[in-house]
């Protein structure tokens, strides 16, 4: 095995440990602050919050095949991703009651659906094109 193959094994690993680790916490933040208020609303912000951690993860797990630079990019944007998510809905827990706490877990997957939608594919043309190039 060469070590290219072996780093790109790590980095992949590390990657679905934190999309695992990001969904797990980010749905027990949201579960904390939906209280027990409205459960329906909580579940339906549970499954909102979980889409876009569902998509890293298999994303993760089929791009074995992928070139470099798309699986790089994918493997750095579930980090952020879910570093990020960590970051903000850790803070609407740690803002003070009676702030407006529900936009950042409206916002969230959507800031991460496009963070994955321009990043990953944008690599994906990118190496394709290079292959191109190299083979001209």
């Amino acid at each position: 095995m060469k070590s290219s193959d072996r780093m790109f094994g790590v980095l992949r690993t590390i990657a679905l440990i934190a999309v695992i680790a990001g969904t797990v916490v980010s749905e027990i933040l949201v579960i904390r602050t939906g209280g027990r208020s409205q459960p329906l609303l909580t579940v339906i912000f549970v499954v909102w919050i979980l889409l876009p951690f569902v998509a890293l993860a298999w994303a993760n797990v089929i791009s074995k095949g992928w070139p470099v630079l798309t699986r790089t990019a994918l493997y750095f944007t579930s980090f952020v991703i879910s570093l990020g998510a960590l970051a903000f809905y850790g803070g609407v827990i740690l803002s003070p009651a009676g702030s407006p706490r529900a936009f950042v877990f409206v916002m969230g997957p959507v800031a991460s659906w496009a963070l994955m939608l321009i990043v990953v594919p944008l690599a994906g043309v990118i190496s394709r094109r290079s292959l191109r190039r190299d083979k001209d």
